[in-house]
């Protein structure tokens, strides 16, 4: 993100001229401006008038950020989500694993139902799922159950599979020496009482809920203050469940109490 005097000049210099971007210009445009382009409906028909000019010559790559950043912008332009809809069907063997993803999440957040697009994807989402990273597999897991019905009735493997490859993720990255960002920490344990609506049993994932408490000790120390905040909220404020599971995992693991102890010890003027 870009700070605010950085923003309103990029915002203006668009305004100006927005026939001197080229397709990469907007790609790298769009996630910096943030809600500024959701607050400036103007600024966005004028980027998105750009861009459907560009659209054929946009790179797989310029197209999945560009749809990524259009959904966060809230664009509401029929015309340009039907043009991404032909653009991505058109180039879909062509998507990295990362881009795929962004497709799905932009098209998500925008509501575009378009059936043969989210086929489309999600089965390349389903043939790429060993190539996901964590974070990567996890976002689709929170897009899930905002797909249409009959979508997902064409994948009834993803989310058993997307699940056991977020554990596998998580355990492997232990033994490897991987440290679970605080950001998707809170994410994980923000979204983990909603899986209880994945599971058939309608129980909460409990080996991703393991997998990810091994992590914490390394995740709490590395917490800055608005992170620290936010992933305590996460596991002490939404579910009981993993409240609880949250204290026998520090009662367990002298490193989990000593690093959140740490943490604090600025509260209790020490």
């Amino acid at each position: 993100r870009l700070e605010a005097p950085l923003r309103a000049a990029l915002c203006s210099a668009v305004e100006r001229f927005p026939e001197g971007l080229n397709g990469q210009d907007i790609a790298l445009m769009l996630p910096c401006l943030g809600e500024v382009a959701s607050q400036q409906p103007g600024l966005v028909q004028l980027l998105a008038t750009r861009t459907m000019q560009l659209s054929s010559m946009l790179s797989p790559r310029q197209l999945a950020r560009v749809i990524c950043g259009f959904g966060d912008a809230r664009a509401q332009n029929p015309k340009l989500w039907d043009t991404f809809c032909r653009e991505s069907l058109r180039r879909s063997n062509y998507f990295s694993t990362p881009d795929v993803v962004r497709v799905l999440a932009g098209f998500s957040v925008a509501g575009v139902q378009n059936e043969e697009v989210l086929r489309t994807f999600w089965g390349l989402a389903a043939s790429k799922r060993e190539k996901l990273l964590a974070e990567e597999t996890l976002a689709l897991l929170q897009l899930w159950p905002h797909l249409e019905p009959g979508v997902q009735r064409h994948f009834p493997q993803m989310v058993p599979e997307l699940v056991g490859n977020l554990r596998q993720r998580l355990e492997r990255g232990a033994q490897s020496g991987w440290q679970v960002p605080p950001q998707f920490a809170s994410q994980l344990f923000e979204w983990l009482p909603s899986s209880r609506r994945l599971s058939s049993g309608g129980k909460l994932e409990g080996r991703v809920l393991r997998a990810a408490l091994k992590q914490l000790p390394r995740t709490v120390e590395r917490s800055t203050g608005p992170e620290w905040d936010k992933l305590l909220s996460a596991l002490t404020l939404l579910d009981t469940e993993v409240l609880a599971r949250a204290r026998v995992e520090a009662q367990q693991q002298p490193a989990l109490r000593a690093a959140v102890a740490q943490q604090v010890r600025p509260w209790l003027g020490e």
